[in-house]
């Protein structure tokens, strides 16, 4: 569903997230890790399995995750924009429904 939701926002909402905002996040990501445990073993368990570094298993492991956070970050202004409405649960079901309609191959609905 993640690359769908990459592949849909970068075809109807010209969103694509760039090489440098994914490393970017994974920076971030990396400098709060001893905050969050739960992530912080996760990334460790990895880096240690597969002999990799924190930052190799950010970029790695878990790239499709970064991409999708950094285009939804993109993206919601653009669907506020859109939606008139800056309304969150609106706004999610409508791009929802529209990603339902996309994966489907069929013409999302607008509401008026």
């Amino acid at each position: 569903m993640a690359n769908v939701n990459i592949e849909y926002a970068e075809v109807k909402y010209d969103i694509k997230a760039t090489k440098q905002e994914v490393e970017a996040l994974a920076h971030e990501q990396l400098s709060h890790l001893s905050s969050d445990p739960l992530l912080e073993g996760y990334v460790k368990a990895f880096a240690k399995t597969y002999d990799l570094s924190p930052k190799e298993v950010l970029l790695e492991i878990e790239k499709s995750s970064l991409m999708l956070m950094v285009t939804n970050e993109k993206l919601y202004p653009k669907l506020v924009e859109a939606n008139n409405s800056d309304d969150r649960a609106e706004v999610s079901r409508k791009y929802g429904s529209e990603l339902k309609s996309f994966m489907a191959g069929v013409e999302p609905e607008i509401d008026a």
